[in-house]
């Protein structure tokens, strides 16, 4: 079994598409971290 993005791999013959694949990420922030990023970007360091 290839997993793939293409409509045709190289090389094989296609016999089935079983069908798009989909996720997501949730990612939690942390406010200290971003303002201290925000700041360093800032004073460039």
């Amino acid at each position: 079994m290839f997993l793939t993005n293409m409509d045709h791999v190289p090389g094989y013959r296609v016999e089935r598409v079983l069908g798009l694949c989909v996720g997501q990420t949730i990612r939690a922030k942390h406010v200290g971290k971003d303002i201290a990023a925000g700041l360093k970007q800032i004073v460039g360091g």
